[in-house]
């Protein structure tokens, strides 16, 4: 196995150790799980690993809208999401754990969101895109939901460097906002 394909995999496995029970996190070669209220979410490096580019303004990730599926329409069958994260090369060496941490709080936010909503995606066929949100993409919800990753990966790995940096990143939010969430 690939030095890249190996790094791929410990990624996928260090997310999959702090989402919850029905968020399945893949590489792109992957099929999608089908299971009740199943998030699949997509592991992408662009431009791969190893490439080391200019980046300029290019965040250091950003993650897709989930887009939702009934695998089963015209009945009452699963409803599943899939998504995306983007891991761009300058998150790779400055910190991709802290990215991942970030844009996993982006997509608990949309997923919140659409639940929130009581948007009924049963009857639906092919893709359905969520809500959008309202509020500043780092407001109060968007903190709230950060907090919570912070916390989950925190349990699992313990106070790390990439947890400080998400903890750091967190309170300049709050700060900005004016407040705690």
């Amino acid at each position: 196995m690939a030095d890249v394909e190996i790094f791929e995999q410990e990624v996928i496995e260090f997310v999959n150790e702090i989402v919850p029970a029905n968020w399945n996190v893949l590489s792109m070669s992957e099929e999608p799980k089908s299971f009740p209220a199943a998030l699949n979410i997509y592991l992408w490096f662009p431009g791969g690993i190893e490439e080391l580019e200019e980046c300029g303004d290019t965040p250091m990730g950003e993650a897709e809208p989930i887009r939702y599926y009934n695998c089963m329409p015209g009945s009452k069958g699963m409803t599943i999401g899939i998504t995306t994260i983007r891991v761009y090369p300058i998150a790779v060496i400055l910190g991709w754990a802290a990215t991942i941490i970030h844009e996993l709080a982006h997509i608990a936010v949309a997923r919140w969101e659409s639940c929130k909503a009581g948007k009924s995606l049963r009857d639906k066929s092919g893709p359905y895109s969520g809500i959008i949100n309202q509020e500043p993409a780092h407001g109060g919800t968007f903190q709230r939901a950060y907090r919570t990753i912070i916390h989950r990966a925190e349990r699992v790995y313990g106070t790390t460097p990439y947890i400080n940096l998400c903890k750091s990143d967190l309170e300049g939010y709050k700060e900005r906002q004016g407040g705690t969430p």
